[in-house]
């Protein structure tokens, strides 16, 4: 073999690989950044940032909250950016955090608002969106029945109809009660921040607290 070609293919073999580590550099580099950036602005609006990620909570969250929300089952789970309340009245009660949720040819990202010993008269229940195929071809009455479906069924009888009528103004909205937990998920929109999220949930905890 001739040995300008060796060195010339050596020489491309170098290049590719510092090519390939400065592609990953920079990559890493920006997802640094921005996750900082997330840090800076949930600290600078008064928050209390707890940690990008938390691996132990991921996985009791994932084990409880898959069973609960059909949207959640068979996929991966991602809980990220962790923060809560900067007051000690509210700090340690509720807990806010991104999730994202993949699989093949799939992924939603959402924000979440968990509440631990929270009691209510509502039955336990999960209070899931509809699809838009599902709205598509579901024949029901009510405007409530057409966006949510409620796990178990027989439960949707027995919440009130107030509460029906106020879930039906919001968009990509989740609600689960179980186990003195109450979990908020909302569907992130196209450039939504995390506190246009978080004031979205904060809201319809207000409507919920109101049969605690």
């Amino acid at each position: 073999m001739d040995s300008t070609f060796v060195i010339l293919l050596v020489i491309f073999i170098i290049v590719s690989d510092a090519i390939v580590l400065f592609v990953i550099y920079r990559f890493r580099k920006k997802k640094k950044e921005q996750e900082n950036l997330v840090e800076d602005y949930i600290n600078g609006h008064g928050y209390r940032y707890i940690a990008r990620e938390d691996k132990t909570f991921q996985k009791e969250f994932s084990k409880t909250f898959s069973k609960l929300n059909p949207n959640f089952r068979w996929k991966n789970l991602k809980v990220q950016h962790l923060f809560t309340y900067p007051t000690e009245e509210q700090e340690g009660k509720s807990l806010c955090f991104e999730l994202e949720v993949t699989a093949r040819n799939y992924y939603k990202k959402y924000f979440c608002y968990l509440l631990e010993n929270f009691h209510s008269q509502l039955p336990e229940c999960s209070i899931i969106p509809r699809s838009p195929f599902e709205i598509i071809f579901l024949r029901k009455n009510t405007a409530f029945d057409k966006t949510y479906k409620v796990i178990p069924k027989e439960v949707s009888e027995r919440l009130p109809l107030d509460l029906k009528e106020q879930l039906v103004r919001y968009f990509g909205v989740s609600v689960i009660y179980a186990n003195n937990q109450l979990l908020i998920t909302k569907e992130y929109k196209s450039k939504e921040e995390p506190l246009q999220a978080l004031s979205t949930c904060e809201e319809i905890f207000d409507i919920v607290k109101m049969y605690s």
